[in-house]
């Protein structure tokens, strides 16, 4: 069975000032996805290259918590942005010097792992999980990924946590609905999001390189979004309210 991984564009959202992780020159602490105590936060400036980036891959035991990483076990990683590219410490701890420039995206991979993408934003935690606990939720599913699918991961929040009944829709079509989660991580159900505000869309093409994604909260405004679609590879995204 093949391995399709999503992670990827997040859209911003106001987190705290923590600078576990700094980068010279450094930015603000505007992230995605919202680290608990073991994942902490990194700061981002892509603007000109040279100067270091430090973050860390996040292993992933729940794909529906998105920065529960794991304490050890994500060594040898290989994260790549652009021209630059490093391997994680065995807590998935890393450094690369930023190439600079725009629109660049993350990929991280380790043979047993799936591999993830995730856009460039002013967070570098960058969630990855094994093939192995992708497979249960494939199996559990019923679903079958094609070559050239791949798939998307989206954590949608507003200010008060995690946000349900936020649809998620992608052009291209995919292979499968988006499903949302439900309180067994393996068990996904077709609709919008679920209490965890998570939705997995898997099956869809990659032969474009990207797709249109529009995520639409319960009351307000949608926001559209342009994510990288790899084959093989899960895109997580994080978007807030």
């Amino acid at each position: 069975m093949r391995h399709a991984w999503l992670w990827l564009a997040l859209v911003a959202c106001k987190q705290g000032t923590g600078d576990d992780y700094p980068i010279n020159p450094g930015g603000d602490d505007t992230g995605d996805f919202h680290p608990m105590n073991d994942a902490p936060l990194a700061d981002q400036s892509l603007t000109d290259s040279g100067g270091m980036i430090t973050g860390r891959v996040c292993l992933l035991a729940d794909v529906r918590v998105p920065a529960s990483c794991a304490a050890t076990g994500a060594g040898n990683i290989a994260v790549t942005l652009g021209a630059a590219g490093a391997m994680t410490a065995d807590d998935g701890m890393f450094s690369l010097v930023s190439p600079g420039g725009t629109g660049l995206v993350w990929s991280i991979g380790r043979a047993d792992l799936v591999p993830s993408v995730v856009p460039v934003t002013t967070s570098n935690i960058l969630p990855i999980m094994t093939s192995v606990d992708y497979d249960d939720m494939l199996t559990t599913n019923g679903v079958i990924l094609n070559a050239g699918e791949g798939a998307l991961v989206v954590h949608v929040r507003d200010a008060a946590g995690p946000l349900a009944g936020a649809g998620v829709t992608v052009t291209p079509s995919a292979t499968y609905p988006a499903m949302h989660d439900t309180a067994t991580k393996t068990v996904w159900v077709a609709g919008n999001t679920g209490p965890l505000g998570v939705s997995w869309t898997p099956g869809i093409s990659s032969l474009q390189s990207t797709a249109s994604v529009t995520v639409t909260p319960p009351t307000g405004a949608a926001q559209q979004l342009v994510l990288p679609i790899r084959d093989g590879a899960i895109t997580f995204a994080s978007v807030a309210f």
